[in-house]
């Protein structure tokens, strides 16, 4: 990655430019906090001071009234007031009413009858009563100076006065309190508290209360005028938000649907009291929790100061005066100030940056000439020199430079001498690499063909022999020595052809779901008889988390396992081979990591030998004396290992033996169905009622044409040959054959263009065509397919692929031998049915009842091993269920013929 070049201009000027700013910037920024301090202390002080104005009114504006109530109790006490002479209480009122700022004084009996005074509708000072001899009826009268009433000027009918918040208030503290607030009626901005205090005679009996109305528009007046500037507001507000009263022109009292109710500070029409309420709610919780002065800086609009103080008295009042003055109000003058320093800041940076363009002038100028004669120098023009003059330094680094050029010059002259010498050099060792890949391919390819060609022959005559009725057991027996051979000698070679295609970089991951514990479980039955015939343990140690089923390569997994377990079992001589499996699931994901150990007792590998025991065509001291083997199988496994993403590591002591292991990361795969491969049956003819099959095969060797002859005449199918592609075409123009096998290599005319000539015409789309082929490569596949070919069958095949093949395209149907007798293989199709069980004594069955519910794998197999050699049936059956974990399945068949389990046992 390229770094960031940074200009030497730059680098000059940037320094000198960022001490300026930065010598600016802190003593602005110094001076800047300076003025917002004393601004926050000035602002404290203000507050401090208003708030103590606004204590002293509301002590002097609302003590008065519960002072007022104490002295009508003395004047009741003293017999002064006579509680039952309304009109003399009312005149009372009248007078106190004139002299003292309330806004009305009443008196309510315990019966529901009121006598009051105070200043009703126009602001004017009135009488009203409802007497106690009509409870119904609510008088209002004017009066003169002295309280002397004059005729009522209105009769209403009057609310019960013992419902009111004044009076009921009062009753439920049996103390003097302050009433809740209240509205009046519907007129809007009028909410009154009132002063209220019990009467009691000698024996503590209710006799009324008294009570003085406080109009709270005149703390709000009061306010304003503590506000003159209009900057800030203050409020004041209860526990529950509903404002008392503010400084502001907003009523505290909203009429809805004729209905008076309060306003809350969150639903203000004014934004400062609504944002400030709102964020003493949600910093506090609930107001009830401000129970000591606060000084606040809330994060709203303008930053505002905010102070709130608790005002509460003995008589239950419990409200919160909250303060709120604006920043801007005191930074107005600091902003201004602050606008100035910037301007300043600016221009010093200004001439700052001018000196710095000057002063790095001087010296980038040279630098640049010496930089632009470099990159010349570098692009190939080597006849350069740089000329500096007034700086000394530069002018040594000039000539320094001037001398490097001329040198470079020189070796870059002899340099280009050498490298066109071995470029050409060069040139013809790929090109002499080049044909020795492309003969070596080319060898493979033709190697393989010529190998697998008489393979073919020799593979398949020996299938053909071995399906012979009644062949002497010796003659059986050297056939299949021929097969197994022929079998092997193909190993060898696809040994040799995955290593060709590992290293041509052409092998890729066939990823499919496959059932991954029924693979385990072929690879112990197919190994354990060759485990057995060495006289070796083969153990099997899977893990209980194994998944079953996987989405992976299951060819190259199992051609892995097999590789290195039959190396195991190839070099030990006694004791036992063990493969553990072991799986680690990813959390939250359908990846598991699955961890491979394969261990054996055998010989060992000598340290000296580890480092070249995956190079290709190696192989170790006791693989040379075996004589046996490539020495491709470990680097095959090797490859594959590393292709799903893992590698082998190999531990080893001479004379105890070998440990291989491997881990490779796997998706888990779907459920599939059973493909559990059943035994094929012996094919010996064609079903009855179908039609003559025509075959015609193809193929310029005689000995292949005549396998394919001897294989299907027999069955019921007539058979012609042809040598090469034309003789095909005139045969297939006279017979019109269903099938033909094409060989795809002939001469004369090759599989290729004869397969698109018979496709060409109409007749031939009818003709399923299979090739023939020796080739393995895959791409090969694709090429047979595109001229037309139906499908492809892979030189040596199995004589069951031929039929079934034959089955596919022809929907032929066989006749197959009578499998009855005592043959295991015949049987073996044949499921287990509880009758199987009977010849097991009773102990074994219960043993095998425990350990089948403990789903004990290994338990399982040890008493297989107790079943008698003339039921061996029995013994391949049940062994197949136990590998496959079909518990539930052995259980259902022994079930009938053993007692339930003793839950105490």
């Amino acid at each position: 990655m390229q770094s960031r070049r940074i200009p030497l201009r730059l680098a000059l000027i940037v320094p000198f430019v960022l001490q300026i700013i930065a010598a600016v910037g802190l003593v602005g920024y110094l001076s800047y906090r300076s003025s917002q301090q004393a601004v926050e202390k000035l602002a404290n002080e203000l507050m401090t001071e208003t708030s103590n104005r606004i204590d002293q009114h509301l002590n002097s504006y609302l003590g008065k009234a519960q002072e007022t109530n104490r002295t009508h109790i003395n004047a009741f006490e003293a017999g002064i007031l006579d509680l039952a002479d309304f009109k003399a209480i009312g005149k009372y009122f009248y007078r106190q009413a004139r002299s003292k700022d309330f806004s009305y004084m009443s008196f309510g009996n315990s019966l529901g009858a009121y006598i009051g005074a105070g200043y009703g509708e126009g602001n004017q000072l009135e009488i009203t009563e409802i007497p106690a001899t009509d409870l119904g009826q609510l008088d209002i009268y004017p009066a003169d100076q002295e309280g002397n009433r004059d005729v009522a000027r209105m009769t209403s009918k009057p609310s019960l006065i013992t419902q009111e918040a004044w009076y009921v208030d009062a009753i439920a503290a049996k103390k003097p309190i302050w009433s809740s607030i209240y509205s009046w009626g519907d007129l809007q901005g009028h909410i009154s508290v009132s002063a209220s205090t019990p009467v009691y005679n000698h024996q503590q009996h209710l006799l009324g209360v008294f009570g003085i109305d406080l109009e709270l528009s005149k703390i709000s007046q009061f306010l304003k005028t503590l506000n003159s500037r209009k900057a800030g507001c203050i409020f004041i507000i209860e526990p529950s938000g509903l404002i008392v009263a503010s400084s502001e022109d907003e009523s505290p009292v909203v009429i809805a649907n004729g209905k008076a109710s309060r306003l809350n500070a969150v639903n203000s029409q004014q934004p400062m009291i609504r944002d400030v309420a709102l964020n003493l709610i949600a910093h506090f919780g609930n107001l009830n929790a401000i129970t000591q002065p606060q000084l606040l800086r809330p994060a709203l609009a303008d930053r505002p100061f905010v102070r709130v103080i608790p005002y509460r008295d003995a008589y239950g009042l419990n409200w919160q005066v909250v303060m709120v003055i604006p920043e801007t109000e005191f930074m107005g003058e600091i902003n201004a100030n602050t606008k100035i320093t910037l301007l300043l800041c600016l221009i010093i940076l200004a001439i700052a940056t001018g000196l710095g363009f000057i002063a790095s002038n001087l010296i980038a100028a040279p630098i640049r000439r010496l930089s632009l004669a470099s990159r010349a120098i570098a692009n190939g023009k080597l006849n350069q020199a740089v000329n500096v003059q007034g700086i000394a330094e530069l002018e040594t680094l000039a000539d320094s430079f001037n001398q490097m050029a001329s040198q470079l010059k020189v070796s870059f002259e002899t340099l280009e001498n050498r490298v066109q010498q071995r470029t050409a050099e060069l040139a013809i060792a790929k090109e002499k690499s080049e044909v020795a890949n492309q003969a070596k391919s080319a060898f493979i390819a033709n190697m393989s063909h010529e190998l697998r060609s008489p393979l073919n022959a020799v593979i398949g005559f020996s299938q053909v022999i071995l399906r012979t009725q009644n062949l002497p057991a010796e003659h059986y027996e050297n056939v299949s020595i021929i097969h197994r051979s022929g079998e092997y000698l193909l190993t060898l070679i696809n040994n040799v052809l995955d290593f060709s295609k590992i290293e041509a970089g052409k092998t890729t991951l066939n990823l499919k779901d496959f059932n991954f514990r029924q693979l385990l479980g072929d690879l112990e039955e197919m190994l354990h008889l060759h485990a057995s015939n060495a006289s070796l343990a083969l153990v099997f140690d899977l893990d209980d988390n194994l998944p079953q089923f996987l989405h992976a390569d299951q060819v190259k997994l199992r051609q892995i396992l097999v590789n290195l377990l039959g190396n195991a079992i190839k070099f030990t001589a006694s004791g036992e081979v063990v493969l553990a499996v072991n799986a680690f699931p990813h959390p939250a994901s359908d990846i598991v990591t699955l961890k491979f150990s394969i261990s054996d007792t055998g010989i060992g590998i000598a340290p000296e030998e580890l480092d070249s025991l995956f190079e290709a065509f190696s192989q170790t001291s006791s693989g040379r004396d075996a004589q046996e083997g490539t020495g491709l199988g470990l680097v095959i496994s090797r490859q594959f290992v590393q292709l799903m993403g893992g590698d082998i590591s190999v531990t080893s002591v001479v004379g105890k033996g070998s440990c291989f292991s491997f881990s490779i990361d796997a998706q888990c795969g779907q459920e599939i169905l059973d493909s559990t491969p059943t035994e094929k049956r012996q094919i010996i003819g064609l079903a009855s009622g179908q039609p003559a099959y025509r075959l015609l095969v193809v193929d310029d060797k005689a000995i292949n044409r005549q396998l394919l002859v001897k294989l299907l005449t027999p069955l019921g199918f007539e058979l012609k040959e042809a040598g090469n592609g034309q003789e095909a075409i005139d045969i297939w123009k006279d017979w019109q054959p269903q099938l033909i096998w094409m060989d795809m290599r002939m001469p004369v005319m090759d599989g290729y263009h004869a397969t698109k000539w018979i496709k060409s015409t109409t007749e031939g789309n009818a003709t399923a065509i299979i090739a023939l082929t020796a080739s393995v490569l895959e791409e090969q596949r694709a090429i047979v397919l595109s001229t037309g070919c139906d499908d492809l069958v892979r030189k040596p095949f199995k004589a069951q692929v031929i039929f079934d093949i034959l089955a596919k395209h022809l929907g032929v149907e066989y006749q197959y031998a009578d499998m009855g007798g005592n043959s295991i293989e015949g049987l073996m199709d044949t499921p287990l049915t509880t009758g199987h069980f009977v010849v097991m004594p009773n102990d074994w069955l219960l043993r095998l009842q425990l350990a089948t519910l403990e789903a004990d794998t290994e338990q399982v197999l040890a008493l297989i091993q107790e079943i008698p050699d003339n039921q061996q049936l029995l013994a391949k059956r049940l062994s197949k269920l136990a590998k496959q974990f079909q518990f539930e399945q052995i259980l259902d068949l022994i079930e009938p013929l053993v007692a339930p389990l003793d839950p105490t046992m």
